[in-house]
């Protein structure tokens, strides 16, 4: 989560002015070497937690870079109307490791050990390399020449530009307003659901395993469902707000329901959380023009990590003097009141953007 709110500050602008299909294969050619060095090293040593550490934060640092790059790309290569379909099958990729990669990569490691996974993983990275080479657009070069400046001097303008076109486009800011609550709120789901489960008198992990599967489920079919669907237009908006209230009121009451009603909730809350990144995506990064949609992501990227830093700081905190099902009952209503006034209360912006 820490890079997530330092390494959009200094990517945006990058990605912003240079050719985002060579940062893409720069980033997994980068990848690629990283896992081969790990698999070498791996077959020799044992393991080594500050070693793994340090993997981690630069994998994540990287695949930050990569994910503000990759979302400000598709809309310069994918017919808008194509969006719709493009971002239901990126949204299943997630759900998709879940249910089957995770087993596989298991079975993998506990026949052969976690040099096989580093090695197959730095195999994929160099495939998707020479599948990018073949990505076909017009690049339009919108560096501009700064002369006799600084690399702090870009760094202030590049922020005051930033700050400026989220102070104009109040739409934008309303969603990431909304989304940075609505993570706050999902923080108490991420940190409090299993130990709930865990610490339970009738549940136990296996109940726990189930619901994630049924969410899981659920993305794959809400992402299958966009794919053949599209919504019309001027539906969007209300579709978003519904949606909104909607999977914020399932993780409030979630911990309250008879356990076949939780899985019957979360099987639905994964067909809804596709439709409210769906929308989202094909709305906003049609919106935000081309030579500023780096630096917005990451403005994203940073309300969400920080959202869910500080709400997983406050739910450890929390758990000593209130319930966990208490817990996530109050921090998913941060998800509505979000809802409310962001999205319903700021109808007019929001749609102007959503109905675009």
């Amino acid at each position: 989560m820490v890079p997530g709110i330092f390494i959009p500050i200094l990517v945006g602008p990058i990605v912003d002015k240079r050719d985002k299909k060579d940062l893409i294969i720069l980033l997994d050619i980068i990848q690629f070497l990283i896992f081969l060095i790990v698999t070498l090293l791996s077959i020799k040593l044992k393991f080594n937690y500050i070693f793994f550490l340090v993997l981690g934060i630069i994998n994540i640092s990287i695949n930050t870079f990569y994910n503000i790059t990759f979302y400000a790309f598709i809309p310069e290569i994918v017919e808008k109307n194509d969006l719709q379909k493009v971002y239901a099958i990126t949204s299943m990729m997630d759900p998709f490791i879940k249910v089957f990669v995770i087993p596989l990569s298991v079975f993998l490691y506990t026949n052969y050990g976690m040099w096989i996974i580093f090695f197959i993983n730095s195999i994929t990275y160099i495939i998707a390399v020479f599948i990018e080479k073949y990505i076909k657009y017009d690049y339009i070069n919108l560096e501009i020449k700064e002369i006799n400046s600084t690399i702090l001097t870009r760094f202030i303008e590049n922020t005051k530009e930033t700050l400026k076109y989220l102070k104009k486009e109040k739409g934008i800011r309303n969603i990431y307003l909304y989304f940075m609550l609505g993570m706050f709120g999902y923080s108490s789901i991420s940190n409090l659901l299993y130990p709930y489960f865990e610490t339970h008198n009738q549940f136990n992990i296996q109940n726990y395993s189930t619901i994630m599967t049924a969410s899981a489920i659920g993305l794959i079919v809400g992402g299958i469902l966009h794919y053949f669907v599209k919504i019309p237009t001027k539906y969007k908006y209300i579709i978003a707000l519904l949606v909104y209230f909607m999977i914020n009121s399932i993780n409030a009451v979630l911990v309250y329901l008879p356990f076949k009603l939780m899985v019957i909730s979360y099987f639905v809350y994964g067909i809804l959380s596709i439709n409210s990144y769906n929308i989202r995506q094909t709305t906003t990064q049609v919106y935000i023009p081309s030579n500023i949609r780096g630096r917005i992501n990451g403005v994203f990227t940073i309300f969400n990590s920080f959202a869910m830093i500080i709400g997983g700081v406050l739910c450890m905190v929390l758990v000593k003097y209130l319930s966990i099902s208490l817990i996530i009952f109050l921090f998913s209503s941060f998800g509505v009141l979000g809802a409310i006034k962001f999205i319903l209360l700021g109808k007019k912006e929001v749609q102007k953007t959503y109905n675009l």
